[in-house]
């Protein structure tokens, strides 16, 4: 069976400490405190293309962090006001809240694809100690035990590192290269109750590219098309004027909408004749 188990990791730029939001965060009191508290705030927002959602449970948005990361609420809510404050930390809604340095330098790949990368590289390795026997011998020997674990865990290894090597190619492929100007145009074209998508961004780029990893075009754009019939979701029904391009791409949004989650309520007709009372 084959393993659909993902990692997920956060490249940290080597100016990140030197960044003067950073800096000015850690001279406040107690500054290394929400320092740490941010990057906990980053890691649990890894699986959800650097988004954080409020979803109820505590009566407040920092209560239910504090909650999340195990951190004192107070240190919580002092860290989410700065962070809010300088364009760390941003939301529309107060519903969905998003991490742009997360969303800029988000990587992820799936179980398959590390194993394929580690026989790749094993690969490589054996090409080259050609001049040196004793180190091809041991080099065998690994090779040997990796390939017998691959064989015991997963019996579809094979195709499986074929398909994780085209993911992999993705970027480095212009034809295989997702059409992001294709998807903002379906957008545009179908959610006009929507706020309009005018700057195709990285952000963007990855959140596209995310989904259609899980969902094919088509997937993306009968989402666009319930969102648009959604009074709830295009705010014609005035409750909440929220929903976005990035909102609806996000991990858990999409497939809510594609669920049949925000679709309008039939109107329960409660008239009565009064006439035959």
């Amino acid at each position: 069976m084959s393993d659909n188990k993902r990692y997920y990791w956060l490249k940290l730029m080597d100016d990140f400490f030197t960044s003067k939001r950073i800096k000015k965060l850690r001279k406040l009191a107690g500054g290394d405190t929400y320092t740490i508290i941010y990057f906990k705030m980053q890691l649990i927002s890894l699986s959800h293309g650097g988004f954080i959602e409020y979803t109820g449970l505590e009566k407040e948005f920092y209560k239910e962090v504090a909650l999340d990361i195990d951190e004192e609420e107070e240190n919580v809510k002092v860290t989410i006001q700065y962070l809010l404050s300088c364009g760390l930390l941003q939301t529309t809604d107060e519903i969905e809240y998003s991490l742009p340095f997360v969303q800029n330098n988000l990587g992820s790949e799936t179980a398959s694809t590390q194993r394929s990368r580690k026989s790749r590289n094993i690969a490589q390795e054996v090409l080259q100690c050609n001049t040196d026997a004793t180190a091809c011998n041991k080099l065998q020997q690994k090779c040997n035990v990796d390939i017998d674990i691959d064989i015991d865990t997963d019996i579809e290894k094979d195709t499986d590192i074929e398909k994780e090597k085209d993911i992999d190619l993705k970027e480095l492929s212009s034809e295989t290269k997702p059409n992001y100007s294709l998807i903002v145009d379906l957008y545009n074209q179908t959610c006009t109750s929507l706020p309009h998508c005018s700057k195709l961004t990285e952000a963007r780029k990855k959140l596209i590219r995310c989904r259609l990893e899980d969902y094919s075009e088509g997937d993306l754009l009968k989402a666009f098309e319930l969102a648009e019939a959604s009074d709830f979701l295009s705010g014609r029904n005035g409750k909440w004027t929220g929903a976005s391009i990035d909102w609806i791409l996000n991990v858990n949004n999409i497939q809510k909408i594609l669920e049949g989650n925000y679709k309008n309520k039939k109107a329960i007709d409660n008239k009565i004749d009064w006439s035959k009372v």
